[in-house]
């Protein structure tokens, strides 16, 4: 029995990534404009002006029953350290949306508003998102 080996290199495929491929779904590859690593879970904040990921900020919201992904929702809160404005990081947009603070226990924009004691979330005037 005779056998043969062969030592040249094969031609490319199709399906042989190039290195551009290779180097595009590198992890940490994606960095948006600011350097956060989307696959990362990272998201710009204007607030804190560095990027953050939503689910390890100290306020977490939860989905209001009704959602049909509320084992899964969360809506991530920062705050300024003197409070007057707040970020609100969740699914229904891209990035933060900044809101003012316009009493003690309220800070809104558009259509959302945040407001503490227990804290909710409305959008919409509806109840979105609870602590």
């Amino acid at each position: 029995m005779v056998g043969m080996i062969g030592c040249g290199n094969p031609e490319p495929s199709e399906s042989t990534p190039n290195e551009s491929t290779e180097q595009e779904n590198r992890p940490g590859s994606d960095r948006d404009a600011h350097g956060c690593i989307g696959s990362a879970g990272y998201q710009w904040s204007e607030l804190r002006q560095s990027c953050v990921r939503p689910f390890e900020l100290p306020l977490q919201l939860h989905s209001t029953p009704g959602d049909p992904e509320a084992s899964t929702s969360i809506a991530g809160v920062t705050f300024a350290s003197d409070s007057a404005e707040a970020e609100v990081f969740a699914k229904e947009w891209s990035g933060g949306k900044r809101l003012v603070r316009v009493s003690k226990n309220r800070w809104t924009s558009e259509a959302i508003i945040l407001e503490s004691g227990p804290f909710r979330l409305r959008l919409d005037g509806q109840e979105a998102y609870h602590q």
